[in-house]
């Protein structure tokens, strides 16, 4: 029986997900028995919360970097990039709702 693309999808980012929370874990415990410092749990609680966002966003940064620098040594540009006034390009969306709905959408 082959499993749905949504599962396969899921199940491939599972291990980063662990990993940011064994990172968490790892850094709470080792605070705790290295330093003698407790961490609030309110702050545990929130380092687990940002850990897979903060995780996926170092990934991103450290990829246009790696990018960057391949094409630099072939002597490449890479493309420009749009810039978004909104995290995530709501802006840029939201104007192209605006157009698709009142003008010409391309």
């Amino acid at each position: 029986m082959i499993a749905s693309p949504g599962i396969i999808y899921s199940v491939r980012g599972l291990p980063r997900v662990f990993i940011s929370f064994g990172l968490v874990y790892l850094l709470v415990l080792g605070c705790r028995t290295q330093f003698h410092l407790e961490i609030p749990t309110f702050i545990a609680i929130l380092s687990y919360v940002l850990a897979v966002p903060v995780i996926a966003m170092l990934t991103a940064m450290y990829r246009n970097h790696a990018y960057a620098k391949q094409a630099a040594a072939h002597g490449a540009l890479l493309p420009p990039k749009v810039r978004a006034k909104l995290p995530g390009g709501l802006d840029l969306l939201a104007a192209l709702i605006r157009d698709f709905k009142h003008g010409y959408p391309g």
